[in-house]
């Protein structure tokens, strides 16, 4: 692999994990703080992404063999993207949560999707 790839997956792979560790904090203070959730109930809206990263971490590497990196990796930034724009569009009343519990679990199956392949990218 080219240094300039690597560098790249390197960018990426720091961007995701800093996204990741962000928006796990800041989802559970949000449901706590502006929802008003206890953290059992907000613990409940978040059950949801973990689902999520379990299933993608193990459908990241399915995909990375049948699929281009390429592909595999613009394909989930891509759908990560999707749920953090569901974050930004979601309303704070009670009917946003849904919303965010979607955006959430979107954004997580994409990091979770691409984490092996980007790990494996800059090692």
């Amino acid at each position: 692999m080219f240094p300039r790839t690597r560098l790249l997956f390197l960018g990426a792979l720091f961007l995701t994990a800093l996204l990741m560790g962000g928006t796990s904090l800041l989802f559970n203070l949000y449901l706590q703080e502006v929802q008003g959730l206890t953290p059992l109930q907000a613990a409940w809206w978040m059950l949801p992404q973990m689902v999520a990263m379990i299933l993608s971490a193990n459908l990241g590497p399915w995909l990375y063999r049948h699929l281009s990196q390429r592909t595999v990796v613009l394909s989930m930034l891509s759908v990560m993207t999707a749920g953090f724009v569901l974050y930004v569009v979601a309303p704070v009343s009670d009917a946003g949560r849904p919303l965010v519990a979607i955006g959430g679990s979107l954004a997580t199956f994409g990091i979770g999707a691409v984490f092996p392949i980007l790990m494996d990218g800059v090692i």
